[in-house]
């Protein structure tokens, strides 16, 4: 009779090649080009985004080129120039010149047509009206001084005018006598001059 082999189950086994194989090996190997085009497209998306940050900031410094020149003509225009005002015009001014210099970066910026270039352009010109407000408030502050002092010399020039006018009348003339020497002392104590001087 006929003998049937039986199986048990760790009776078969499985050897594992020890050669190379397929996965170890590149890709180019077989023809197939593995990233090439996403790296072509990756490079070509890098080299748009750097060409937009160059356009975007030369807009943004043509935009403040600009600015510059006509904030410029705003304080040193020698017809109009705010620098070239003194006394009560310069003092009365000051606020007019903040709030065109305002006007002047919003028009500038709405020039800019992207968000990155408008942002660059506003954080420069915002350091230059930070700046010229500060210097505008000096010349009305220093000016304010002069317009006071002015008007009190123009009191002592008047009351002298008046004593002369009224030289007939001693009560007239030593109210005018004392109105000009009050006027002296307080051009001298806005001026810094000691009550002796």
């Amino acid at each position: 009779m006929p003998k049937v082999q039986q199986y048990s189950p760790n009776q078969v086994s499985t050897n594992v090649s020890k050669k190379p194989r397929a996965s170890s090996v590149s890709a180019d190997s077989f023809g197939v080009v593995s990233n090439a085009p996403a790296k072509a497209l990756a490079d070509l998306s890098n080299m748009a985004a750097e060409r937009q940050q160059k356009v975007d900031q030369t807009s943004a410094e043509e935009a403040l080129v600009s600015f510059e020149r006509d904030k410029n003509d705003i304080f040193f225009n020698k017809d109009t120039g705010y620098y070239n005002t003194a006394g009560k015009t310069a003092y009365d001014g000051s606020a007019g010149v903040s709030e065109s210099l305002k006007k002047l970066k919003e028009k500038y910026s709405e020039s800019l047509s992207s968000d990155a270039a408008k942002q660059s352009f506003g954080r420069v010109a915002d350091q230059h009206l930070m700046r010229s407000d500060v210097d505008i408030q000096r010349h009305a502050s220093k000016n304010l001084k002069a317009w006071e002092v002015g008007t009190i010399n123009s009191q002592v020039e008047n009351t002298l005018e008046n004593s002369i006018n009224y030289w007939n009348d001693p009560k007239k003339l030593r109210e005018q006598s004392h109105l000009g020497r009050m006027a002296v002392m307080d051009a001298a104590r806005i001026e810094g001059v000691s009550p002796e001087t």
